[in-house]
């Protein structure tokens, strides 16, 4: 679970790494506990959880959303870290810090996600990225989805597909988003 890497490429506040995170370390929790000598409730957890917020990467626009989106991660550790100490009656904290969430405050558009995690080490990319018919897109947007997908009728989100592609091919990096039914006009 350690080596696994994470990108939200239109992270907003960090919703889908925060619950990402919480579900990766409960499962990991899970599987301490299975270790013989670790279903002892005073065995001290330090060491335990492997684990970090170093694995999660997202690219967000908006420099609040960003580092909401650090922020929250933060929470959720510190979270997930109180949740195993109470298995084992102690404190479990990560002091001095030594890892960070890897957020990068830029458009996802316009950069190459192989700058923010190189693509063969990434495993999960996910995500909400945003869905706007091509009637109702901003001329900045009609631009960036006419440059990135060589169509004037696909919606918004289509970028972040064809961002995608680009991204994972040769790797084994698997994609699951959310996005609206429709992603053309006509």
């Amino acid at each position: 679970m350690r080596g696994l890497k994470f990108l939200d490429p239109a992270c907003g506040s960090g919703n889908f790494l925060i619950v990402a995170y919480r579900e990766i370390r409960r499962l990991e929790h899970r599987c301490i506990l299975m270790v013989p000598g670790n279903d002892d409730p005073k065995k001290d957890p330090e060491g335990l959880s492997i684990v970090d917020v170093d694995q999660f990467y997202g690219i967000e626009i908006e420099p609040f959303s960003a580092k909401i989106a650090e922020t929250a991660l933060w929470m959720m550790d510190h979270l997930m870290n109180r949740e195993l100490s109470s298995k084992y009656k102690q404190n479990f904290r990560r002091i001095p810090i030594k890892k960070k969430p890897n957020i990068v405050c830029r458009d996802a558009l316009e950069i190459d996600w192989n700058d923010v995690i190189p693509n063969d080490q990434c495993d999960y990319i996910l995500g909400n990225p945003p869905f706007l018919g091509a009637d109702l897109m901003e001329p900045e947007q009609k631009k960036q989805t006419k440059t990135i997908t060589n169509s004037t009728k696909l919606d918004y989100v289509s970028n972040w597909f064809v961002k995608a592609i680009e991204y994972i091919p040769h790797t084994h990096t698997h994609t699951h988003t959310i996005s609206t039914n429709c992603i053309c006009c006509n």
